[in-house]
């Protein structure tokens, strides 16, 4: 069983009820979750535009126009996200397409545990970030971490160091966060995610202190503990970023500084 910050939200793309109920038990005895499951490559894209996931199970024949190379590279159109192809045909022109894109591994079919894990192992050994020492919460177990998910990349950060979200078009949420000791010259770090601001602010309102993290305008969200001043309708930050409150949020954050 993996440990619960590497439990990953996989969108299943599989048009066999029966290939789905296997996956199911497969993910169940290795300890992630499906998000998401779809027969074609409409569906996946609608799921995906609900909820980005971690990781998408695909196999390369599914139901409508689509198969699912093309799947694959509509989801990647989105964003960024890692793609695992089922498949039982390694000689196939599908198949060939399959493996020019990046970022792609392949189980065969049928799928056992073990080879499905060994694979979503291999992913998060390649393209799990682990945040420099200082951003480490081993003094404080019951510090409230934050997951973010940069390209390829799972940065583990205290919810602490969070100064304020921006989100942009594009499903584009910009994290903007404390400089660390040892950053020469002292900046403010920024990561990028594919996600809104409002699934991110539902994530952030199950961790512990997350209440301090307020939505202030429809692009952008503020940790409260970082916001010394508010003047004219304007919040500003700790690191001198100024945020402009939005007309239909400013009751709500002048109630925070009564």
């Amino acid at each position: 069983m993996l440990q619960e910050r590497d439990i990953l939200n996989i969108l299943v793309v599989e048009d066999n009820s029966n290939a789905i109920k296997e996956l199911r038990q497969h993910l169940d005895r290795i300890g992630h979750r499906i998000m998401g499951e779809a027969a074609s490559q409409k569906e996946a894209l609608r799921l995906a535009e609900e909820q980005w996931p971690d990781l998408v199970l695909m196999d390369i024949f599914i139901e409508g126009p689509h198969d699912g190379v093309e799947c694959a590279e509509a989801l990647r159109a989105m964003g960024d996200v890692p793609i695992v192809f089922l498949t039982s045909k390694t000689e196939d022109e599908v198949y060939q397409r399959a493996l020019r894109l990046p970022h792609c591994w392949f189980v065969n079919k049928p799928v056992m545990t073990v080879h499905l894990h060994r694979t979503i192992d291999q992913y998060l050994n390649q393209y799990t970030q682990k945040p420099p020492a200082s951003t480490e919460a081993k003094a404080d177990e019951n510090t409230a971490i934050l997951v973010i998910r940069d390209g390829y990349n799972r940065i583990r950060m205290p919810l602490s160091d969070l100064l304020y979200l921006e989100g942009a078009q594009g499903r584009k949420l910009l994290y903007y966060c404390k400089p660390l000791k040892e950053d020469k010259p002292r900046e403010t770090r920024v990561y990028q995610e594919t996600n809104s601001l409002s699934n991110c602010l539902r994530r952030i309102a199950k961790l512990e202190g997350g209440e301090k993290i307020l939505k202030v305008s429809r692009q952008h969200a503020v940790n409260l503990d970082h916001c010394p001043e508010l003047a004219d309708n304007h919040l500003r930050l700790s690191d001198g970023t100024r945020v402009t409150v939005g007309p239909s949020f400013i009751p709500e954050v002048y109630r925070h500084f009564e």
